[in-house]
């Protein structure tokens, strides 16, 4: 988190697609995520994500490890990406206990924990780093309680959109045009060198 906050690590930004981040952080807890009842939604319209795949792989897997750890067997985790106005969103939603009552926001103050009386493991650290690394994107990663009545934790991404490029068909045609006039080019070359050779040049 200190090497995040002054800056030592430069970001690889990359267009990455929902649907693969998300699979990645899965994999990540494939055994800790057993007998959850899990699912995904991803936007037909949800572009890629404009970022560092592997420390935006280690958000979500961050907060989907806290899913698992806070809500009972059973429970449904519902992950859900999609593009908002100018962002695009990327949101670990359940159904379990929720956030605890009074400054939600803290919870991602170093070292806090949201139950403190707990066998949960941690020191409190994951969801700080999670933000850490949502703000050297700077984009915002907040907590409110899911349309499930539990929690939802939403990591918001600047949205860019992807540099354009030329059309095959164009560029076949382009290609095709350049090598035409390198013929014609060369055909006149010939020509010239025949009339020169004629002239006894």
């Amino acid at each position: 988190m200190a090497r995040l906050q002054s800056g030592e690590i430069h970001l690889k930004k990359e267009w990455i697609p929902a649907d693969e981040i998300i699979g990645l952080a899965i994999s990540n807890l494939k055994e800790r995520l057993k007998g959850f009842d899990l699912s995904i939604e991803i936007d037909p319209g949800c572009p890629p994500l404009y970022a560092d795949a592997q420390l935006i792989e280690r958000v979500l897997t961050n907060l989907l490890d806290n899913a698992s750890k806070y809500c009972p067997k059973g429970s449904r985790i519902v992950l859900k990406a999609q593009r908002r106005g100018d962002t695009v969103t990327v949101s670990v939603a359940d159904n379990g206990p929720g956030v605890p009552k009074g400054n939600s926001q803290r919870l991602f103050d170093p070292f806090r924990r949201g139950q403190k009386e707990s066998n949960v493991a941690g020191v409190g650290l994951g969801l700080a780093i999670c933000r850490t690394i949502a703000r050297v994107h700077d984009a915002d990663l907040v907590v409110t309680t899911s349309t499930m009545g539990g929690a939802c934790f939403t990591l918001a991404l600047p949205f860019v959109a992807l540099p354009d490029l030329d059309d095959e068909s164009l560029v076949l045609e382009r290609e095709e045009g350049d090598a035409c006039d390198e013929s014609e080019r060369s055909n006149e070359e010939k020509t010239q060198r025949r009339a020169l050779d004629g002239k006894g040049i």
